[in-house]
């Protein structure tokens, strides 16, 4: 492929597997070497197994997994740090990783020199030219930029790494776990400038073990465990199943089943039957006003003897992120035993405190603990909700807040949402 082809990927991963050898001492890596390779005195670790994978033009991906799950290994590869084992990567155009914080910077230099070095071996010098002021705007390093980087912290330095990779001007930004380091204000900094980077066609690859920042910023999500790709699909389903696998404790980690218009994981100990949502007079609603109250009931069938099972009901934006949830576990509500084949419900009654928008509802079971490690049963979208806003457009975001302002001379007024209550006879026996 050649860089002007833009229509091409990226990047092609085709079977691509990257294996180390592991020796118990350095004479059995000897004995190796003066056997020719006639002996094999090692054990061989695949830290990824027959991966295939395409970076499109303009794509935000995130890459999820457990530690050890290979996500390093991968993005090594992808920014030719790495050569793989078996198969092949193909990339074209100019490929910029953020992998390590502070590989290439001298200590003993001053934060523009060190700009000034890493544009060099970049070969960013043009773009060091144009954009030199913004990227040290960018820092908020101030006058630390003329101190030597050796005083400074782990975020000072995601700070310099991360401003100059920003304004390379790449067709693809590789990032490792880099967001999650430094204050909420740079990370939210960090957060816009990659949008702008994806919005003006640049394709943004990073790894995290925040899922959360994954669906806010990610057009795609992959998911990786013990080296082989198991998902490639929208962020929201990526990430519900890398949550539930971080529950498993033996067995398969993921388990990813797919019905129409949700996505179910667990144990089997568990099976859904229905679910509703009323307004508070009981009347079946799928849209309120912010302020409104919505009564939301699932039932549910054990499969198995339970005791004590523990319910949560989730809300999650259009974009995947969790507003808000809550469980049976964290209320302190006991829910008592029930034998194999028994039904049993809840009923969330719940103010929609909420901004104009989309929003879907999960629920899961589990057992009885405020972390639970064993999930018998998890049902994403089961259901959507409209949430409108005020008619005057006197307040916007993704939360409906009660407020009021007051101005110089006393005068004030007051906003957001209406306020309701009342019962509901949705799924009464």
């Amino acid at each position: 492929m050649t860089r002007g082809d833009r229509t091409s990927p990226l990047v092609r991963l085709h079977a691509v597997s990257k294996v180390y050898r592991l020796y118990d001492s350095p004479w059995q890596r000897l004995l190796t070497w003066g056997s020719l390779g006639r002996l094999r005195p090692y054990r061989e670790f695949r830290a990824l197994d027959d991966v295939s994978l395409e970076v499109a033009r303009g794509e935000t991906i995130g890459v999820l997994g457990r530690n050890g799950a290979g996500k390093t290994t991968l993005l090594r590869l992808i920014s030719g740090v790495l050569a793989p084992s078996g198969g092949q990567v193909l990339r074209q155009g100019r490929v910029v990783s953020l992998l390590e914080l502070g590989t290439g910077f001298d200590p003993e230099l001053s934060g523009h020199a060190n700009i000034e070095r890493s544009a060099q071996l970049l070969r960013l010098d043009e773009v060091l030219l144009r954009r030199r002021a913004e990227i040290a705007e960018f820092t908020e390093l101030g006058d630390f930029l003329d101190r030597p980087v050796k005083t400074y912290s782990l975020g000072m330095y995601v700070r310099l790494a991360f401003s100059l990779f920003a304004f390379s001007e790449a067709d693809l930004f590789v990032i490792d776990e880099a967001l999650g380091v430094g204050d909420i204000f740079f990370q939210q900094k960090c957060t816009d400038q990659i949008r702008a980077m994806a919005e003006s066609g640049t394709s943004v690859l990073f790894s995290s073990h925040d899922w959360s920042a994954v669906q806010a910023l990610c057009t795609r999500a992959i998911l990786l465990d013990r080296g082989r790709l198991l998902m490639d699909e929208h962020p929201t389903e990526v990430t519900q199943a890398y949550r539930t696998g971080l529950h498993e404790t033996e067995g398969p980690r993921f388990d990813v089943r797919q019905g129409s218009g949700s996505t179910t994981f667990g144990d089997g100990a568990v099976e859904f039957l229905e679910a509703g949502v009323a307004d508070a007079a009981g009347r079946p609603a799928d849209a309120f006003a912010a302020g409104d109250t919505a009564v939301i009931a699932v039932r549910f069938r054990a499969c198995v003897d339970l005791d004590d099972p523990n319910i949560g009901l989730q809300i999650q934006s259009r974009f995947g992120q969790v507003v808000w949830c809550t469980t049976t576990c964290w209320n302190n509500l006991a829910l008592g035993r029930y034998p194999a084949g028994r039904a049993f419900q809840v009923r969330f009654r719940v103010r929609l405190n909420l901004g104009r928008g989309t929003y879907t509802l999960t629920t899961a079971v589990a057992e009885n603990r405020r972390q639970p490690r064993q999930i018998y049963i998890w049902v994403k979208g089961f259901s959507a909700i409209q949430v409108t806003g005020p008619a005057d457009e006197s307040y916007a975001g993704d939360a409906a807040l009660p407020y009021s302002v007051e101005a110089p001379d006393g005068r004030s007024a007051e906003g957001g949402p209406r306020t309701g209550v009342g019962v509901s006879p949705l799924f009464a026996p």
